[in-house]
């Protein structure tokens, strides 16, 4: 009995070209399955439609059905590029471009139909075209209404089992078969492809009882059809002659594999039940199967793909941002760990700039796809603005495309501890440096003195004591010499422990150590800082020392309170402009019995407080330290 019409005979070849592969695939099945007797080939771009065409030689196409869009050009253009090329064949425009405008362009270039898809009677729409343009009669399955609602249908799927059970529930709707199941392969330890274990995981039956369902005839068909991977049309009573009761009465099993995993059947009682066009709409369904179960897996995977990202996107301990690929860079998201180590709240930076936040003025912002595109990161170490101030930060930024959007991710890793600590190490290597240099030169000339007289000692002259003399004054200069050193070494050393100090107490205490006798001034009150009381005074110490040295006893040092810290100046010849910079570098002295060391402690001093020291001149022309205690 032929429940979806006859099956035609004499085949029709269609070509149908669309650029969109989901679209062309999902079109030319609907084709396939309702039009009997209609063969589609397809063809993704213009030019592989002419090659097709141009290769035609048994079986010519009895018309192409094309989509209007056709990626960087048009149904319309490839018209004329056909007739350019002297190509008659039959154009039928079947496309979502449901317009007025479309329609009327598609008939004055020469193409003889057009169908919108849209339409609720599309399908029947096209068959009149191809009738009408190949000369063909194509018969309709009279029993099937539009393919597009079966896919629809589909497309509301959201498991392997509810498609599943939509198959089975459509064949027994169209077919009107006695029972109509999906067998999927039950993968155990002790199944193989030679005998498989196929359950029934969907089922629908309306002629016998569904127990009948599980009889090994039905496992063994399906697992011949899964084998030899071919639609397989089955009467029982010659498959398995000796089948029991009630499966005698089954006649008619069409077992279609699917390529998703399992085999769609349709059971009945009749002999020869299910005609080519039968097949022909189970194989649609098949495939409608095939591609839902792959849309289905593919959005859980994406999904938890994205619920992974999401996961680490949160959790990552480092500052994520991600950005959209715009002019201003609008943020889309932080993480976190942005906001914590950044200082910012989610919801005050997110769709802003991000360069408005935490690029400085006179840095540039990395631009992350023009740099490395899709395909690498890029890194680099950079200094951004944070809501406690800035900070150093190792960046690596990466671009990926969401739809039709691109979206650059920075992960920022702060490394101000270890910038401080190279710096650190730096400082330590510099001063390591200078410490040799003294010890190689300032120490070599009062040890050369010391080993000259040593020798006229031993050469028994005449007036030791001149001799004892020179020795004693090398000796005394050397160990100047290493004490200088050592307190330069033990000031230069960062300062893990601070206090409030009161900058007042200190000066009046160095004072004293120095030389009570020593004129020190202070311009009104002085200021209380964040500082290391002893560091402190070794500071103002070597001031003092440095003014009395190179400015003499009466010389008079003022202390006065500044903008961003204090100044210490003296009435002395001050120091020209040019060799400002060099007085804090050890062994600097203007005089020929100084160490060098003074000016240099005191830098060291400022240093080890994160402070900073300029020279500059004094109200009274002599010279001016200025300290600032900002970034303490």
């Amino acid at each position: 009995m032929d429940r979806l019409g006859q099956h035609v005979q004499s085949p029709v070849a269609i070509l149908y070209l669309d650029s969109n592969a989901e679209d062309r695939r999902q079109v030319a099945t609907t084709i396939d399955a309702t039009l009997a007797g209609v063969t589609v080939e397809t063809a993704e771009s213009p030019s592989d439609a002419r090659d097709r065409i141009a290769s035609s030689t048994t079986e010519e196409y009895a018309a192409l059905i094309t989509e209007y869009p056709l990626g960087e050009t048009d149904a319309i253009a490839f018209t004329g590029d056909l007739h350019n090329d002297d190509v008659d064949i039959p154009l039928v425009l079947f496309t979502d471009e449901g317009s007025e405008r479309v329609a009327t362009d598609a008939l004055a270039a020469g193409i003889d139909g057009y169908v919108c898809k849209d339409h609720p009677a599309s399908i029947d729409r096209l068959r009149e075209q191809l009738e009408r343009v190949t000369g063909r009669r194509l018969e309709r399955a009279p029993s099937l209404e539009t393919l597009t609602d079966v896919v629809g249908e589909f497309e509301a799927c959201r498991s392997a089992k509810e498609t599943y059970q939509l198959a089975v529930d459509i064949i027994d709707r169209w077919l009107t078969p006695d029972a109509s199941a999906m067998f999927v392969e039950q993968e155990t330890p002790m199944t193989t492809r030679v005998s498989g274990n196929f359950d029934a995981v969907a089922v629908s039956v309306s002629g016998f009882d569904r127990t009948h369902i599980d009889d090994p005839i039905f496992n063994g068909i399906a697992g011949q059809a899964n084998r030899v991977e071919q639609t397989t049309v089955v009467d029982p009573t010659t498959y398995a002659k000796n089948a029991a009761e009630p499966i005698a009465s089954v006649r008619s099993v069409l077992a279609v594999p699917v390529e998703s995993g399992g085999v769609l059947t349709a059971i009945s009682t009749d002999p020869n039940a299910f005609n080519s066009v039968a097949i022909q709409f189970v194989e649609f369904l098949r495939s409608l199967v095939s591609s839902t179960v792959g849309r289905i897996e593919a959005i859980k995977a994406l999904h938890d793909e994205r619920n992974q990202f999401d996961s680490l996107f949160e959790s990552v301990p480092d500052a994520v941002v991600r950005n959209t690929r715009t002019e201003d860079g609008r943020v889309v998201d932080v993480n976190p760990a942005f906001e914590a180590i950044f200082g910012y709240d989610r919801s005050e930076i997110v769709g802003d700039s991000l360069e408005s936040h935490i690029v400085p003025e006179e840095d540039d912002p990395i631009d992350i796809y023009a740099t490395v595109g899709l395909t690498d990161v890029v890194t680099a170490e950079v200094e951004r603005i944070t809501a406690d101030g800035r900070r150093d930060f190792l960046f690596r930024g990466f671009a990926t495309r969401a739809g039709d959007e691109v979206h650059e991710y920075g992960i920022y890793t702060d490394i101000t501890d270890q910038k401080q600590h190279e710096r650190t190490l730096e400082r330590q290597n510099e001063r390591l440096e200078r410490f040799a240099e003294t010890v190689s030169h300032d120490l070599r000339n009062p040890l050369t003195l010391a080993r000259g007289h040593l020798g006229m000692l031993e050469a028994g002259p005449e007036e030791p004591d001149d001799h004892v003399e020179e020795i004693g004054w090398a000796l005394e200069r050397m160990d100047e010499l290493i004490e200088n050193v050592l307190s330069l070494a033990r000031t230069g050393t960062r300062l893990t422990e601070t206090e409030q100090v009161e900058l007042q107490d200190v000066v009046a205490n160095a004072h004293r150590t120095v030389d009570p006798d020593l004129e020190v001034v202070c311009d009104g009150p002085l200021p209380t800082v964040e500082a290391d009381p002893d560091r402190l005074a070794v500071l103002f110490e070597n001031a003092f020392r440095n003014a009395r040295e190179h400015v003499g006893p009466d010389a008079t040092v003022r202390i006065a309170r500044t903008g961003d810290g204090f100044a210490i100046a003296d009435d002395g010849a001050g120091i020209p402009a040019e060799k400002r910079q060099q007085i804090f570098q050890s062994g600097y002295s203007t005089r020929d019995d100084g160490t060098g060391f003074g000016l240099a402690i005191v830098a060291e001093a400022v240093d080890a407080h994160g402070w900073s020291i300029t020279a500059a001149e004094s109200e009274s022309g002599g010279l001016e330290l200025r300290i600032s205690t900002a970034d303490s």
